[in-house]
């Protein structure tokens, strides 16, 4: 995949996550009370899932900003923030212990977890399990 292709396809999920939201948030557009509740239990779940592997996709690219942005980099991140917690919080609306977390997981998976990248960029974990995983183990390897 090119990067024009990667922008595009971010920007068409930007549009289909709108849409979704749109229809379950209007009871006029859509009864969810009328949805078959095996139907709604599976589509849930579909939606919790795709959500995750998006999250893993945006942790893994805040991994690499950092490596060339942000502190000990010389770079300013987005051509504004020294702190990529402080880019996180103000560019994604982050608050600052998700940020905290965010990058954390990033430098965990960048530097030590590529298996667990992997997996969760394939959904064949959650990002819930990854956190289990590498929660602490650049402390641990300090040690």
């Amino acid at each position: 995949m090119t990067v024009p292709e990667l922008c595009a396809a971010v920007e068409q999920i930007e549009v289909l996550v709108g849409e979704v939201a749109t229809a379950v948030g209007d009871p006029a557009a859509l009864d969810l009370g009328g949805v078959p509740v095996d139907l709604l239990a599976t589509l849930s779940t579909r939606l919790l899932r795709a959500a995750d592997r998006a999250t893993a996709a945006a942790t893994v690219t805040v991994g690499q900003v950092l490596t060339v942005a942000g502190p000990g980099t010389g770079t300013l991140i987005a051509g504004r923030y020294a702190s990529g917690r402080r880019w996180l919080e103000q560019d994604a609306g982050l608050a600052p212990s998700t940020a905290t977390a965010v990058i954390a997981r990033a430098k965990d998976l960048r530097e030590h977890s590529e298996p667990a990248k992997a997996a969760w960029l394939a959904g064949q974990v959650s990002g819930d399990s990854v956190r289990e995983l590498t929660s602490g183990i650049t402390g641990a390897l300090k040690a």
